[in-house]
């Protein structure tokens, strides 16, 4: 049990730094001449990232990686969730 939590605290974890760094990049992408490159940039940096933790997750036992990329998916919910809110939902909130 204790392997599957790991691995769940491991793809939540993944999913902060990946989801993150995809907001990151787009809140720059209005602000530079070449956003293609920008894109590309971040997005083979965060595979490079990610996918060696997962394959070393499911390398120690396959069945941790199904809570890894749980916890993944997870964040990328909540994340989509906090993105989409309207303003006067986030102001409503923050009061």
């Amino acid at each position: 049990w204790l392997s599957l939590f790991l691995a769940f605290i491991l793809g939540i974890t993944t999913g902060i730094f990946y989801f993150a760094g995809l907001w990151l990049t787009v809140k720059r992408v209005t602000k530079i001449t070449k956003p293609y490159l920008l894109l590309i940039l971040s997005f083979f940096i965060r595979l490079s990232i990610i996918l060696p933790i997962f394959y070393v997750v499911f390398k120690d036992n396959s069945l941790n990686i199904l809570p890894c990329v749980g916890g993944f998916f997870l964040v990328r919910f909540i994340s989509l969730n906090i993105v989409s809110q309207k303003p006067d939902q986030q102001r409503l909130e923050k009061s």
